[in-house]
């Protein structure tokens, strides 16, 4: 903006920072010239706000993407598995077992690690629980007794915030163990039980078949 006061052109520019006074003593051809340069400089800045404002539209652009795109993810994500779907719907096969403290071996030996003394009879037994609430132990493709049933039935089910594991079998009678560690492929239990003459703790740990 141009205007005249009684001793000088006063010329009034508004930029980025408010406005700007300058004063001149013009003629009337450099005050023509001078009301063109004023109009190109407004259109200069004009020009420069609007780079700066279209990052930011862009930015909230992203910003609603990444939000909508996260909103689905989330909505489209399995809901996390529980203990129970871990455990149940699959066979179970013993892969070691320890105790502590360790027993005395033929030889004399204190042994911990009792997995390479057992039978294959034994080893190849599954056991499976099911969401029902049931549960089957398979003696699998041996029997260390011919005259021992192929398949025992019982029921299952958690404990103390389903940090113990409860089964009653068929003609087994019922046992109850902490859970160590239980995943989609790994069982991992132990129980209190005598043996040798004393009470000793002893971990199983299964894997998924």
């Amino acid at each position: 903006m141009v205007f005249a006061t009684h001793s000088c052109e006063v010329v009034i520019l508004r930029g980025g920072r408010g406005l700007v006074y300058l004063c001149f003593t013009l003629t009337d051809n450099d005050l023509s010239v001078l009301k063109q340069l004023t109009l190109n400089l407004q259109t200069h800045f004009r020009a420069m706000k609007t780079p700066f404002r279209l990052p930011l539209l862009a930015l909230f652009s992203v910003v609603s993407l990444v939000s909508v795109s996260c909103k689905k993810d989330k909505e489209n994500s399995p809901a996390p598995k529980t203990k129970t779907d871990m455990l149940s719907g699959k066979d179970w096969i013993l892969t070691a077992q320890t105790v502590e403290p360790g027993m005395t071996a033929d030889d004399g030996s204190t042994v911990t690690d009792l997995f390479p003394y057992l039978e294959d009879c034994d080893t190849d037994d599954l056991m499976r629980y099911e969401t029902s609430g049931s549960c089957a132990l398979d003696e699998g493709a041996s029997r260390c007794n011919p005259n021992s049933p192929q398949r025992y039935s019982g029921t299952w089910s958690f404990d103390s915030n389903e940090t113990v594991l409860k089964t009653n079998m068929q003609t087994l009678g019922n046992s109850s163990f902490n859970i160590i560690e239980l995943n989609d492929n790994t069982l991992k239990i132990s129980g209190i039980r005598n043996a040798q003459g004393q009470n000793r703790k002893f971990t199983y740990t299964y894997s998924k078949k």
